[in-house]
Order: C-alpha cells, then structure tokens, then sequence
C-alpha cells in the first residue's frame, strides 16, 4: 500500500529464479548423463557462499571433448563417453567424484535416484555444456483446436521448446524478520514454516494438462540463519 506504513507489509520470504545444475544428455552406454560444467559450478558454489551454505569439495576443470566423471564410469566406452552424437574422452579429474558426491547428495531425498547421479554425472568443458544446453532440449510441434468443430484451427501450428526430464536445477531461498505489525516471527521461523508447508512436488508453469513443469522440491538446509 502506498502509505508511510509500507514497509510493514514487505514480504520476508525471498526465493530466486531456478538456475540450472545439470542437464540430462543420451548416452550410448547408461541411458544418459546428467552434464554440468565449470562454469555452472563455480557459479553454484558461489551462491552457497553469499548464504554460508555447504560448499562445493572442488571445481573441475576440464578441456574441451573430454567428460570429467567418477572411475569406471557407467557411461564409459574403452575410455570414451558417447553423448548424442559426441565422442569426449573421458579425463581424470580428482575432485569430480567429490563433486558428483556432493551433488548427488543434496539434490534429492529418493536413495536410488542419489545412487545413478553420482555415477552418471559427466562435467564437460563450458563450450561443449553450452551445446547441449542449446540444441538438445525438447521441441514439439503443437497445434490450436477450433472446440466448436473439433478441428484444427487454420494458422494455429506452434512450437514449444522444453527441457527433458530429470533436469536438475537449484534456487536460493532466504527469509529476514517479518516486518509486520504485531508480527515477531524470525527469519528462521519463516523457513521453518516453508518447510513445513512445502509439497514434495511443485507443478511449474502453463503444461499442467500435458504433464510438463512437474518438478520434485527439497529444501537444503543452508546453516545460516534464515537461509
């Protein structure tokens, strides 16, 4: 309200765009990869470090057609890893199984799912993440319905553009005193609430009737008070 009270009524709870962790590409051998690069990483740790989270064991660095991975790989052939249509030589990086650990510890609560990203994980150089980011999202081809005929309507073929499933991403939540009059609840009481309140499963944008934007949600603890 535009009063000299406003402030009063600001929120507390502050949550930031969703960015991207890992990105799901096919792999000839193990189904797929969940791709990542330094970049990403780097920019990841950096955000655990505004908030005084748990940080990242290490950041690989890794040249470019080659795949950082943990030893003896799943998704290895004699050495190689196949994405889509890429052959990346897989490298030895010592801190990439601490960081497909770490990832693969923090990201989800399902013991299985922990299981396959630690082992599936493959960091890439920047230039080739930027690729698969890029050019191997979902494209399907959609069109309008006149309802009253039951046909399609003239001119209405659209595209959209998805990510694939299993995509991984992470958002910074933080939460500061509520500034409410009559109202004492702490910054930690408020994500403690958001704890309590948050579903398992979030459903994210316009796709809810064709199955797109189902998202499962966990809430990682930061160590900072109101994050």
């Amino acid at each position: 309200p535009e009063t000299e009270a406003a402030s009063e009524h600001a929120g507390a709870l502050s949550i930031s765009d969703a960015r991207l962790l890992a990105f799901p590409v096919r792999s000839l051998k193990g189904v797929f990869a969940w791709t990542t690069c330094s970049s990403v990483l780097s920019r990841l740790d950096r955000d655990l470090g505004v908030i005084g989270g748990p940080r990242l064991p290490g950041i690989p660095e890794v040249a470019e057609n080659e795949a950082a991975t943990i030893p003896n790989s799943p998704l290895g052939i004699d050495g190689r890893a196949l994405l889509e249509e890429f052959d990346f030589r897989l490298a030895e990086e010592s801190s990439a199984p601490a960081v497909s650990g770490w990832i693969a510890k923090q990201a989800v609560e399902d013991s299985g799912t922990k299981k396959r990203i630690k082992s599936h994980i493959a960091i890439l150089h920047d230039n080739d993440f930027t690729h698969f980011v890029r050019h191997a999202t979902e494209v399907t081809a959609r069109v309008g319905l006149d309802y009253q005929r039951k046909t399609v309507r003239k001119g209405a073929l659209f595209y959209e553009e998805s990510l694939p499933p299993e995509t991984l991403f992470y958002a910074i939540v933080t939460a500061e005193d509520s500034r409410r009059h009559g109202h004492g609840e702490s910054g930690q009481g408020l994500i403690a609430w958001l704890r309590g309140k948050l579903s398992r499963t979030l459903q994210i944008g316009g796709g809810e009737s064709v199955g797109k934007g189902i998202c499962a949600v966990r809430l990682v603890a930061s160590g900072m008070k109101g994050a």
